[in-house]
């Protein structure tokens, strides 16, 4: 959930989701939410590059869909999920090894 100005307000992630795979505190430019709240765009479904949001440079060639709305008084929601998880496991997998070594 972010505001009217672009700042994140709540979410809500699974506990074992990297933190890279975290949604930013301002609004990603390239997000459907993005456009939704600094350019009036139309809200709705859509898919987005999977680096919009990523932290790191994990997700190249990625898609994310995402559904983003205005909810109530300046709260807008995006709902967001991978159609390939594949950056998320690989970067388990490493932390993972790295913590058996």
């Amino acid at each position: 959930m972010y505001d009217s100005d672009g700042n994140r307000k709540l979410f809500k992630a699974n506990d074992t989701l990297p933190r890279e795979f975290l949604p930013p505190r301002q609004t990603p430019v390239g997000s459907r939410i993005y456009e939704l709240i600094h350019y009036g765009r139309e809200s709705g479904y859509g898919l987005v590059d999977g680096d919009v949001w990523c932290r790191v440079d994990r997700a190249n060639l990625s898609v994310v869909h995402e559904n983003a709305f205005h909810y109530h008084n300046g709260c807008y929601i995006t709902l967001i999920w991978w159609e390939n998880e594949e950056p998320i496991w690989q970067l388990l997998e490493e932390k993972d090894m790295g913590e058996q070594i």
